[in-house]
């Protein structure tokens, strides 16, 4: 902790504005995975890319820590709240095969016997649902889990109708965007109901079939136990979870990324089947968000450039991201949770230049050997800003140390070209070149903030 705020404090105390950067081309995607692995934030990794049509898949890691079974294309993840756009999908679908509309109130698929309660008399309409903005709560009050490890398995219809007559949205329909499992659980509930089928029936013949997502379900079959990750609590095994009734319709499925691939082909209108339409116009904003606006199920920026939704179980974590102006998305799937920096790296992957290397974990860089030499002997040297601090660079047997003023040394790893990061401090130092090739400025990456320094 003492180091961190020595090095913070001095960057602090510089007068320099911060400093333009430009960014060099992003490493490879597989050096990326496998530098997620090395540097123990997760145990495996899947990612896909596609780009104007053409899916690359990258693994790295093994299907539990400690293991040898190497993640591959065919590895199974629980997808989490990915579910949810699946859901949104499938009710898209229903009403443009005439089976209901979204402006159907919910009471109206919903049992005779559910008296459901309602705020101040305005009736919640299936698109509340499917937009977040019913005014339930993220999760019911009625809600307990047994089991931490498994918290969902015991939750049923009878106990969402509980919940319903006695307490019902705590804000009128409409009013106020607020993620909620419980909104989108009812919404699948009501399909449900509607068609007369179990929720893994509505995805497996309106979205898994048509799309030949053969490896997705609700629950892993016992045909595929082999290849069937085991979730991890960052490196320790957890329990899978078993997300049963009402709420699968919010996190149940379970996927391989060769599956995730071809359902972003179909959301960024790359396949020849109808269910392309239901899914892109899930995309087209519908309401406003707190951050950002949304569609149905799907999250989109402010400058609509991305649309996105990620998911998390107790030891999974899962990102699927489109740039449909530059024809590109990407998915990754870890077997760990919480993946820390993952949003970043799916965002690096997606758009380089829009989201620079130096973004990526600190972490990444650790005891990680770069598939292109490099010449330690280029950067080092002695640097100074104009407010007085200087940076000293050395080379220690192929390693690169660097001290601020008179803080201790700290060794430096690529992760880039001209790009190194530390794993005990926060920090990156990026160095830029002259027209020569010559390393002319370091510039400390921290906090949020480059400062330059140049070469004595």
């Amino acid at each position: 902790m003492k180091t961190v705020i020595l090095l913070t404090s001095m960057l602090l105390a510089t007068a320099s504005p911060c400093t333009a950067v430009t960014q060099d081309q992003a490493v490879s995607v597989q050096n990326l995975a496998e530098q997620y692995v090395e540097a123990g934030l997760s145990p495996g990794i899947a990612i896909g890319v596609l780009d104007s049509g053409r899916v690359r898949t990258y693994c790295a890691g093994t299907l539990e820590a400690g293991s040898s079974t190497p993640v591959t294309e065919n590895t199974i993840f629980e997808i989490g709240s990915i579910t949810k756009v699946f859901t949104t999908v499938i009710a898209h679908r229903l009403e443009q095969q005439g089976e209901l509309s979204l402006s159907d109130p919910v009471s109206m698929h919903l049992p005779d016997h559910v008296d459901m309660k309602m705020f101040d008399g305005n009736r919640i309409m299936l698109w509340h649902l499917a937009t977040h903005t019913s005014g339930f709560p993220k999760m019911p009050n009625n809600f307990q889990s047994a089991d931490p490890r498994n918290p969902y398995e015991c939750y049923t219809d009878e106990t969402l109708y509980e919940y319903l007559a006695d307490t019902g949205p705590d804000r009128a329909p409409g009013s106020e965007w607020r993620y909620s499992n419980l909104g989108i659980a009812i919404l699948g509930h009501a399909l449900e109901l509607n068609q007369d089928a179990d929720y893994e029936e509505l995805v497996q013949k309106h979205i898994l079939k048509p799309l030949k997502m053969s490896s997705t379900s609700c629950m892993p079959r016992d045909k595929d136990a082999g290849r069937v990750a085991t979730g991890h609590k960052g490196l320790n095994p957890t329990s899978q979870w078993d997300i049963n009734g009402p709420m699968a319709a919010a996190g149940d499925l379970n996927s391989s990324l060769k599956d995730m691939m071809r359902f972003a082909r179909a959301a960024m209108a790359r396949s020849n089947t109808p269910l392309q339409h239901s899914i892109r116009a899930c995309q087209v904003p519908r309401v406003k968000g707190k951050y950002h606006p949304l569609g149905l199920g799907w999250m989109v920026s402010n400058s609509g450039q991305t649309i996105f939704h990620g998911g998390q179980t107790g030891g999974f974590k899962s990102n699927l991201i489109l740039m449909p102006e530059r024809e590109r998305a990407v998915v990754i799937l870890l077997n760990s949770s919480p993946g820390p920096g993952m949003d970043v790296l799916s965002k690096h992957i997606l758009a380089p230049d829009l989201v620079g290397p130096d973004n990526l974990p600190a972490s990444m860089a650790a005891d990680y050997t770069p598939r292109v030499p490099v010449n330690i002997d280029e950067y080092a040297g002695t640097y100074v800003n104009s407010s007085g601090p200087r940076f000293v660079v050395e080379n220690r047997d192929g390693v690169l140390f660097a001290k601020l003023d008179d803080q201790q040394f700290f060794a430096f790893r690529p992760i880039d070209k001209d790009l190194f990061a530390c794993r005990t401090v926060d920090a990156k130092l990026r160095f830029v070149r002259d027209p020569q090739g010559r390393s002319r400025t370091l510039v400390l990456l921290q906090n949020g903030r480059g400062t330059a320094y140049n070469r004595q």
